[in-house]
């Protein structure tokens, strides 16, 4: 897939099979339009040359359009930290130690080799979020500071595959 031109969209859907096709670039992310809570999130996602960074941005901030980075909390698929929590622009959880930019992964997990398929599985309830990685519990975060928003998908730059995406109202 070759790299879209400054203005194009990043995002390209191939064929019958639902795969998204993400090309990384321009650096930002793609968003739902609406904001939701109390949701399970269930999508399949794999590097499809070298790993590299992305992640899910949850309860995105709804008056932040197009700001790089918005409000939210990121749960990290980069290459070796994938589960890991990410606070951006300002959010908070209990969990995160004073003065820490991540949470690490609260259990280890194993990610999938590039090429291959890794599930996740997040659920936003209340103020609690949850992250499964190749069904094991990745993360946990509680006392949020924001409950909803809309959900989108971080682009830095390298390819990488989307499919199954899911979004159940709890």
């Amino acid at each position: 897939m070759k790299d879209p031109a400054p203005g194009e969209t990043a995002i390209v859907r191939s064929g019958a099979d639902g795969v998204l096709q993400v090309a990384g670039k321009p650096i930002g992310y793609f968003a739902t339009r609406r904001s939701f809570a109390d949701y399970e999130l269930a999508f399949e996602w794999r590097w499809t040359e070298k790993p590299g960074n992305s992640g899910v941005l949850l309860h995105l901030g709804g008056t932040e359009t197009d700001k790089v980075w918005p409000n939210c909390l990121q749960v990290q698929m980069k290459a070796g930290t994938a589960g890991e929590f990410i606070p951006m622009t300002g959010f908070a959880f209990a969990e995160l130690p004073l003065g820490a930019k991540a949470a690490p992964r609260a259990t280890a997990t194993r990610e999938a080799a590039p090429g291959e398929w890794n599930v996740c599985r997040i659920v936003c309830r209340g103020d609690t979020i949850e992250c499964w990685l190749n069904g094991i519990l990745a993360n946990r975060a509680t006392k949020c500071s924001a409950n909803s928003g809309r959900i989108g998908f971080q682009l830095e730059g390298a390819p990488f595959e989307l499919r199954g995406l899911v979004l159940k109202k709890l």
